[in-house]
């Protein structure tokens, strides 16, 4: 669903080009990674601090 909110806000007729200017086709990300990567290329993070951010999937996937 977020991926669909997005698509249509940067005027793509199609999903893929948003995965695409994302870089997150490759890695086949479940619907909250694709929600936590779009927040996070957006800034929505940018004025937390590093201790308050939750670990991103790809840190979580790299302390396994």
């Amino acid at each position: 669903m977020a991926l669909a909110q997005v698509s249509a806000l940067l005027g793509h007729d199609d999903e893929s080009t948003t995965l695409l200017y994302l870089k997150i086709a490759q890695d086949e990300p479940t619907g909250d990674e694709i929600y936590e990567d779009i927040l996070d290329f957006i800034g929505v993070f940018d004025d937390i601090s590093t201790s308050e951010v939750q670990l991103t999937h790809k840190e979580r996937v790299n302390e396994s």
